[in-house]
This record gives C-alpha cells, sequence and structure tokens, in this order.
C-alpha cells in the first residue's frame, strides 16, 4: 500500500518508536555519525512522511488515516515524537509542508467539495488562506508568517501567491510570468520556478526573478544567506546550491542517474534525493559532497527522501521499511 508517489519532477505536491543505525559511508567521509529515528503513524495506518523541521525541532508532514490503496492523509506534527492530527478544512485530506520557529504551519486541505486550498495552522486554528482563481497550496512560511505557495489563478494559470496579514497576492514578473513558490525566509526572498515556456529555477523578491539555470529546474529551498538549493536539467536531474552569485553542482554518488535538494540550512548543509537501482536520502556537505544517509531497512539500503533540514543539522523526510521500497515511515535523522 501507498500513501503516495514518490517526490520528484518540477511540481512538488506539497505532498514514535527509535530505530538506530550506523550512517552509511559515502563517497565523502561523514562530518559525524547519524542515526534514524522512526516518526510513526497516525492510528497505525501506513505510510507518513516528514516534510519539515524548525529550530525547536517540531516535524510537520502527513500520514494516512485509513488503510487501502489509496487512502485519506492527514497533516501531522510531532512534537517530541509524538504525532499530533491537525485535521482538515472539513474535506478528506490535507498535508503540511513547511513550520517557522513559531509554531505556525502551513500546507493544504480539501474542502468539502473535493478542492484544496492552501491553509495555516496556527495557535490551534485552521486558517483557509483562499485562492486566486482555483485550487492553492502553501509550501513555506518564514518568522514573520508571511506565506508562499502555489495557486491557480482567475485564467488558469499556475502562479505563486504571498499570503501576509489575511491577503494573497499573485507571485508574478513585470510581463506578467508567474512563479510558482516554494519556500521564503525572513528577508522575504523566495525559492521557487519561473513558469515560462521553459520552467526555470529562480531566486525572487519584490517582482525580480533571479535566473539560477538556463535549464528547466526549480529552486526548492533558501536559507537566511538567500542561499537556494533545487535541481535543474542537463540530461539527468542535477543538485545544486546557488550561493553568492555562483551554480554549485552537487556531486552524485556513483552511479546515480538522478538527484534534487530540497532542504538547505544556514550552514550549507543540503539535503535530498539520488536515484540509481534505488532513491535514496542524501546530505550534501557544504563542498557539495555526498553522503547517503541510512534508511530504517539497514545502514546501506532501503528507498527514501530528506525533505528538509534545522540549522542544528537534524534531517526530516522518509523512508521505506524494505530495502526495495514498499510502505514508508517519517523519520528523523539526527546526532
Amino acid at each position: 500500500m501507498k500513501l503516495r508517489p514518490l517526490i520528484t519532477g518540477i511540481f512538488v505536491s506539497a505532498t514514535a518508536a527509535a530505530a538506530t543505525a550506523v550512517l552509511a559511508a559515502g563517497p565523502a567521509a561523514a562530518a559525524g555519525a547519524l542515526h534514524v529515528v522512526d516518526l510513526g503513524l497516525l492510528n497505525g495506518f501506513c505510510c507518513s512522511q516528514a516534510s519539515a523541521i524548525n529550530e525547536v525541532g517540531d516535524i510537520v508532514g502527513e500520514s494516512a488515516v485509513a488503510g487501502g490503496e489509496n487512502p485519506p492523509y492527514h497533516a501531522v506534527k510531532w512534537h517530541h515524537g509524538y504525532p499530533v492530527d491537525l485535521g482538515t478544512l472539513g474535506g478528506r485530506s490535507s498535508s503540511a509542508a513547511d513550520i517557522n520557529d513559531n509554531g505556525d504551519i502551513v500546507g493544504s486541505s480539501q474542502l468539502p467539495d473535493g478542492s484544496t486550498h492552501a491553509v495555516l495552522w496556527r495557535n490551534g486554528h485552521r486558517i483557509d488562506l483562499g485562492t486566486l482563481g482555483g485550487d492553492s497550496v502553501a509550501m513555506g512560511i518564514n518568522n514573520n508568517g508571511v506565506v508562499v505557495g502555489r495557486t491557480v489563478d482567475a485564467t488558469g494559470k499556475l502562479v505563486g501567491f504571498r499570503w501576509s496579514g489575511g491577503v494573497m497576492t499573485a507571485l508574478v514578473t513585470a510581463d506578467g510570468t508567474g512563479v510558482p513558490a516554494a519556500k521564503i525566509n525572513d528577508h522575504g526572498q523566495i525559492a521557487g520556478y519561473l513558469n515560462g515556456d521553459t520552467p526555470l529555477p529562480v531566486r525572487f523578491k519584490a517582482g525580480v526573478a533571479t535566473i539560477l539555470a538556463n535549464s528547466f529546474g526549480q529552486g526548492q529551498a533558501i536559507n537566511a544567506c538567500g542561499d537556494v538549493a533545487g535541481f535543474y536539467f542537463n540530461g539527468t536531474e542535477q543538485g545544486f546550491v546557488y550561493r553568492s552569485g555562483v551554480l554549485h553542482p552537487l556531486t552524485s554518488p556513483a552511479g546515480v542517474t538522478d538527484a534534487q535538494a530540497f532542504g538547505l540550512n544556514d550552514n550549507g548543509i543540503a539535503v535530498g534525493f539520488a536515484a540509481a537501482a534505488l532513491i535514496r536520502p542524501v546530505r550534501w556537505s557544504v563542498s557539495g559532497a555526498p553522503q547517503y544517509l541510512p534508511g530504517l531497512s539497514g545502514p546501506h539500503t532501503g528507498t527514501g527522501i530528506a525533505l528538509g533540514i534545522n540549522n542544528s543539522g537534524q534531517i526530516v523526510g522518509w523512508s521505506s521499511l524494505a530495502p526495495g521500497g514498499g510502505d514508508y515511515h517519517a523519520v528523523l535523522w539526527t546526532h
């Protein structure tokens, strides 16, 4: 049974028992051993996924709330290792994509009519952020409470949005090109992509898009310095970090065909996945050297993806329970 497919490609959804293992040795030496912690499930139904972690160590993501091949799933907050169901806006499913250091959580939820809206969970309340026409999904929130994400506008075009003080505005360039957003830092800089003829990874602020690579791709994380992590296409999916005006490709382990970076902390450490025979979670050092992360199925095997990292170096994502894939659980990689 699967909760949702692997998170790959240009359009990304936003979609506590401990288990330990030694960090698998990658092409570069490990910067301190990590172990993997199974964050568990809501109501015992497989599967679950962790999407983000804040500096306090609170984690958000999603977990199935029923069995079957296409189960409903609910947004989850893991606090001290225990999952809390965040509920929905009255529809079947919801998912949490990001959390700031104040505990504000954003993501998406279905409504009773089956449509999907961006949602903010704050102080025990679920706030419908609305849309600009069609469905919407919140992807990121900064410590100032500014939310960014993606929405279909009134013309049917996919654009980004910025939500602040109860008002949602479109993220577009001067010529009207949409900028679907992934994350935002406290300076208001946004990682996303330019939704033109060829979607290009960008850093965006105040109507100005800085193109990071002249190739199909997406910015997927941004840190306090304005560095962006993501991927571009050069025959295969290539992970990158854009730092100080320079695009730095992330080295892939031997045999890897595709790689993407989904998380980036203020220390320049990126996390994501590398795909060869299996899709495996990876941590990249500041130099771009990769290290495979241990999985729930063993230290040297297992399908998984790392989706978020905080400044303490704690990493979250998901890992399969069997080497070749199958059921998977939300996990925390920590020292």
